[in-house]
């Protein structure tokens, strides 16, 4: 005999519809770079963290997929903790404060194939650069003023259809985010966490 009372999947999705549910006139405010707030609600939030799923499988980010952030605390990287996960792919923050050697090391052991860059942390990015093998760079805060080769984060948020966010069959078990640690002895090691955790 099984207790059903609580068969519920616990994953990201969820999170996001309960939000929206709830709270979707509720206000989020963030301090940006330049030290102004960015003011929205969760219901904006949401709309915008489908659409960056959408976004992101139209790139042919999929299941297990790694996607590095290299963000300051702001509403894009909000919106890509949520995002990512529900495109069904795994969210992986870097720790802007470690030497350009070791995030290059982590970017490659990790195999993340795209990364969210804030635009005052490109010269952070430019010092690795090199030692990297990323298929897509996208810029955030840039607006429309991104260097050759990289997405703006705001175009791809614009042509992304909210009508083609499908959510994704995931199980709690998924992994849902990974970062490294740093401050140990030898190379940092990664943890990934489920969509439960």
């Amino acid at each position: 005999m099984k207790g059903l009372m609580m068969d519920y999947q616990l994953t990201i999705p969820a999170i996001l519809r309960r939000a929206e549910a709830l709270y979707g006139r509720k206000e989020i405010v963030t301090r940006l770079p330049d030290k102004s707030f960015h003011r929205y609600t969760y219901a904006d939030f949401v709309g915008r963290a489908k659409r960056l799923a959408v976004a992101l499988r139209e790139l042919g980010i999929g299941r297990g997929d790694r996607v590095a952030t290299l963000c300051w605390n702001q509403y894009q990287h909000l919106e890509a903790y949520f995002g990512v996960p529900c495109a069904g792919a795994v969210v992986h923050t870097l720790n802007l404060r470690l030497h350009p050697d070791d995030l290059a090391y982590i970017v490659n052991h990790a195999g993340d194939r795209v990364l969210l860059v804030d635009k005052t942390l490109l010269p952070v990015f430019e010092q690795f650069r090199n030692k990297v093998q990323l298929e897509r760079v996208i810029v955030a805060g840039a607006a429309g003023d991104v260097p050759d080769g990289m997405l703006d984060y705001e175009g791809l948020l614009a042509q992304a259809d909210p009508s083609r966010y499908v959510e994704p069959e995931l199980d709690e078990r998924d992994a849902a985010a990974m970062c490294y640690t740093s401050g140990t002895t030898g190379r940092p090691k990664g943890v990934l966490y489920s969509h439960r955790a």
